[in-house]
């Protein structure tokens, strides 16, 4: 009997667990925007072949808007999950030529920021930085 009730507790707490992310979206190539369990761990990471997302230095928790153009992907981010009031600003300078492979995206020399709103400005402007074209309002 014992045993029994082990094996549907078992039962009912994998059956709550979920298979997958709440959000997994393709931002463009292998970027893409995932929350594991919420969407106020929304982090823009790095697809791989196998199904798997990797972060690896890219901006989250919580990404709340990404954008991208040919040569940059862009990401505004509350940096704590539980306080909206901060927010930071990031930008990946993309390699397109290895944006087909599996690892390539990883690359800590081509992630920037974080940038206060301010310091981000400066930088759009230098560099011509794309908008934000994805927003989650719900994270804003």
């Amino acid at each position: 009997m014992l045993v029994r009730l082990v094996y549907i507790a078992c039962l009912l707490f994998l059956s709550g667990c979920g298979f997958g992310f709440v959000h997994d979206e393709t931002l463009v190539g292998r970027y893409k925007l995932v929350a594991v369990d919420t969407d106020e761990q929304m982090s823009l990471c790095w697809s791989l072949d196998s199904g798997n997302c990797v972060g690896d230095g890219l901006p989250g928790p919580t990404v709340f808007a990404a954008g991208f153009d040919d040569k940059y992907v862009v990401a505004a981010v509350h940096p704590h999950e539980s306080n909206r009031s901060i927010t930071q600003y990031f930008y990946v300078i993309r390699d397109k030529r290895n944006e087909d492979s599996d690892d390539s995206g990883l690359s800590h020399s081509r992630i920037r920021g974080p940038f206060s709103p301010k310091d981000y400005e400066i930088e759009k402007a230098r560099l011509k930085l794309p908008e934000f074209t994805r927003i989650i309002e719900s994270l804003r």
